[in-house]
């Protein structure tokens, strides 16, 4: 029985712009409890085959081309291999494992999340925590990797580098700028944050609505939520100029018109995703599979103690409902306690209840044969 699915749109196969078009589709209609990731290169979806199904009918409403579904061992497989970096570009990069966090954050705040889903995000999180720590500390990130493809199209042609975005993929571009020796312009639809980005590097911040008015950059690296606007005056000089253009941006902020003109020297997330190859040694990736795997098999035998793990709950709560029963008819018996005196005999209770649960219970989670399981379903009546 399926307990888990997922449906994935990735820059390999779904536009940039498809995935911001399924993303706004997705958002005001989300289950609660279901996972919504957003990252430059993919929107993915987890939860319950019922949300997915929920999910992929929006999906069609929305004009997407199919999605990838996974279930179960295969979901499982990709949600730890994306928690430790494997399927990043950058190996182990630390970027999605965050959003992931993020995501998993936000859809436990929301509702609770299926058991089965929960226990899985435990695990490859903790799996991308320690993956982290085997990574080179400086390895690049995708910022760095769109400010090299950016040179290598300009052909180190000199000039400042404008930088649109202050968030974290925009103080990472500006960073990566820096890093090689050349100037970088930062500015933002919040002048304050641009101003803010300029201070912390040392450099000019200029006006959102005024960028590359004056002079054209060499290159430019887009990194906005939303449209990037530029005055038809400055386009042309952009153009004219010779100026390269990585976006960063999912769905894309470049006008597409804009992109087409600039040809060659545009380069959209999804272009840099094909780009380019895996950065990581061969050890890390032989590692990093061998984490995946060790993962995957203790997410397994987690799910195959399901039953009895059922067969502990089963017993708690009928330990629970005769402890309640209980109490009630012992309020009959005696209905002069006061409520401190109640209060006391209810702990109590729930103590000795507890007490005498607590080596039963361990015995039935830890039951890989299932032979306390069947006792307790006989003995019980579960």
């Amino acid at each position: 029985m399926t307990a888990i699915a997922g449906l994935l749109a990735h820059a390999r196969d779904t536009p940039a712009a498809e995935r911001g078009s399924l993303a706004a589709a997705l958002r005001p209609s989300l289950p609660d409890g279901a996972v919504l990731l957003e990252t430059c290169h993919r929107v993915e979806l987890f939860g319950t085959p019922e949300q997915v199904d929920l999910v992929a009918a929006a999906a069609a409403l929305a004009g997407t081309r199919p999605l990838s579904r996974l279930e179960d061992d295969d979901l499982a497989r990709h949600v730890i291999a994306l928690a430790v970096g494997r399927s990043s570009t950058v190996l182990a990069e630390d970027q999605v494992l965050h959003q992931l966090r993020v995501a998993v954050s936000e859809a436990r705040g929301r509702g609770g999340v299926a058991p089965a889903l929960d226990r899985l995000f435990d695990l490859a999180l903790r799996a991308g925590r320690r993956a982290r720590t085997w990574a080179p500390p400086r390895r690049p990130s995708v910022a760095d990797l769109a400010v090299d493809e950016g040179l290598r199209i300009g052909k180190a042609r000199p000039g400042a580098i404008l930088v649109v975005g202050a968030g974290q993929m925009g103080v990472l571009a500006a960073r990566a700028v820096l890093a090689r020796g050349r100037q970088v312009i930062v500015t933002s639809r919040s002048a304050e944050r641009a101003d803010r980005l300029a201070a912390s590097f040392g450099t000019t911040a200029v006006a959102f609505d005024s960028a590359g008015d004056e002079a054209a950059p060499a290159g430019v690296v887009v990194a906005l939520r939303g449209p990037w606007p530029v005055r038809p005056a400055a386009v042309e000089r952009l153009i004219a100029s010779g100026a390269w253009v990585v976006d960063l941006s999912a769905p894309p902020a470049v006008d597409p018109v804009v992109a087409a003109r600039l040809g060659d020297r545009h380069v959209s997330v999804d272009d840099l995703a094909r780009r380019a190859s895996v950065v990581g040694s061969s050890a890390l990736v032989a590692r990093l599979d061998r984490h995946v795997g060790e993962t995957l098999e203790r997410y397994r035998r987690w799910v195959a103690l399901e039953p009895e793990r059922s067969a502990a709950r089963a017993l708690a709560t009928r330990a629970d409902e005769a402890r309640v029963e209980e109490l009630s008819a012992l309020w009959q018996r005696i209905p002069s306690l006061d409520p401190s005196q109640r209060l006391e005999v209810e702990r109590m209770a729930e103590r000795l209840t507890t007490r005498l649960l607590r080596d039963p219970l361990e015995r039935l989670r830890g039951d890989e044969e299932g032979r306390h399981r069947d006792a307790a379903r006989e003995l019980f009546g579960l």
